[in-house]
C-alpha cells in the first residue's frame, strides 16, 4: 500500500521550520533532493523570504541547496514564470525531474507526491465544442469511469465497501472529484486515461486552485506554454 506525503510549509512559516503532514514518507530522500530544493524556492517567493528558505535548504544538506540554485540564482532569473505557476520554474529539464508540485490549500502550502509535470501549449478550446465534451461527460463518461474502478486494485486498497458499492454504482465516494489530467478547456479529452479519481481535501483543491490561477489570463486565440502537473493513475492518493 503506498502513501501519497504533502509538507506543509505556513504562510508565516520561518526558515527551517518544515512540518510533515503525513504519517509517512515514501522516501525520506524527498527532504534533501533538488525537487525538495526546487520547492523551497517556490516556498521563498510565495512567503516573501526567499534568503530564509535558502538557509533552510542548506541546512537540510544533500541535494536540497542544488535544487534551490537552480530556481533562484543570478542565471535563472530571467526563466521564472509568475509565482502563480507553483513550480515557478521554464526549464524543461528541471520539469522532467519533477514528480511533485507545491500547492496552496487554506493558507497552507501543500507538497503533493508522485505527479507527473509536462509542458504543454495551452490552448484554449472552442466554447461550444467544450460545451458539448462537458456534457458528454456529466451524462455518461463520469459513472462508466466511476464503474471501471470498482474492482481496480488500487480502489480496492483505498475504499471501504460502501464506497466501492458507489464506484459500482458509477457514483463518486464521498469527498471525491473525477479530475481531468489535460482539462477539456485546452486539448483535454473524456478518454479514460485522461482521468483521475482524487480526493478533495487537500489534493484536488490544491491542484484546481493552481490550475485556474495559471490559466486565468490566458488568451483564447493563442496558445501558450505552461508547466501542467496532473497526478499519477486513475485513483490520487492510493491507500487509506
Amino acid at each position: 500500500m503506498s502513501h501519497s506525503s504533502w509538507l506543509y510549509i505556513g504562510p508565516t512559516t520561518r526558515a527551517g521550520q518544515l512540518a510533515v503532514e503525513s504519517a509517512t514518507l515514501r522516501n525520506q530522500a524527498i527532504i534533501n533532493s533538488k525537487a525538495a530544493g526546487r520547492l523551497l524556492a517556490t516556498g521563498g517567493l510565495y512567503n516573501g523570504n526567499i534568503e530564509g528558505f535558502r538557509r533552510t535548504a542548506e541546512q537540510l544538506g544533500g541535494d536540497a541547496a542544488k535544487g534551490y540554485d537552480q530556481v533562484l540564482n543570478q542565471t535563472t532569473s530571467g526563466l521564472l514564470i509568475s509565482a502563480a505557476s507553483l513550480l515557478v520554474v521554464r526549464n524543461p529539464m528541471a520539469a522532467e525531474e519533477l514528480t511533485s508540485y507545491l500547492g496552496k490549500y487554506k493558507q497552507a502550502h501543500v507538497l503533493l507526491d508522485d505527479m507527473n509535470v509536462q509542458q504543454i501549449n495551452y490552448l484554449r478550446r472552442d466554447r461550444g465544442e467544450y460545451a458539448l465534451l462537458r456534457n458528454q461527460f456529466n451524462s455518461s463518461v463520469r459513472p462508466n469511469f466511476l464503474k471501471s474502478l470498482s474492482e481496480h486494485p488500487d480502489a480496492l486498497s483505498t475504499f471501504d465497501a460502501g464506497s466501492l458499492e458507489r464506484l459500482a454504482g458509477g457514483k463518486t465516494p464521498a469527498g471525491w472529484q473525477v479530475h481531468h489530467k489535460i482539462p477539456l478547456d485546452d486539448g483535454g479529452t473524456n478518454d479514460f486515461d485522461n482521468l483521475v479519481l482524487i480526493q478533495n481535501s487537500p489534493y484536488h483543491s490544491a491542484l484546481t486552485k493552481t490550475q485556474a490561477i495559471i490559466t486565468k489570463d490566458l488568451p483564447y486565440n493563442s496558445g501558450t506554454d505552461v508547466l501542467w502537473p496532473s497526478p499519477n493513475g486513475v485513483i490520487y492518493p492510493v491507500g487509506k
